[in-house]
């Protein structure tokens, strides 16, 4: 426990969370799972559903599929595989182009 005279931070991460979201006029239900994380700090799967009412089918199938397509492209940003994942980072990115500005 921090003393009354220790000093730090909060980080706040979302490992379950609900969001109505709005896509093509209609309102959807995405939830947003992270999943297990090891001792070690590699990263487990986050996964996002979408929950959406019969009729609104289509509606839903847009949105992942225009997600997907978005999460495909690069968006300054820069892919680093580490510890047996890929992921995309942006402050490597960041750091890289403040680096080739200063050149």
């Amino acid at each position: 426990m921090l003393g009354a005279s220790s000093s730090g931070t909060l980080n706040e991460e979302i490992l379950f969370g609900r969001y109505d979201y709005s896509w093509q006029g209609e309102t959807l239900e995405v939830f947003v799972l992270d999943g297990q994380r090891s001792p070690i700090g590699q990263c487990g799967d986050r996964r996002c559903h979408v929950l959406s009412q019969s009729s609104k089918k289509e509606v839903a199938e847009a949105l992942m599929i225009s997600a997907t397509v978005w999460s495909e492209k690069i968006h300054n940003e820069i892919w680093v595989y580490d510890h047996r994942w890929w992921s995309k980072d942006k402050k490597l990115w960041r750091g890289f182009r403040r680096q080739a500005e200063q050149t």
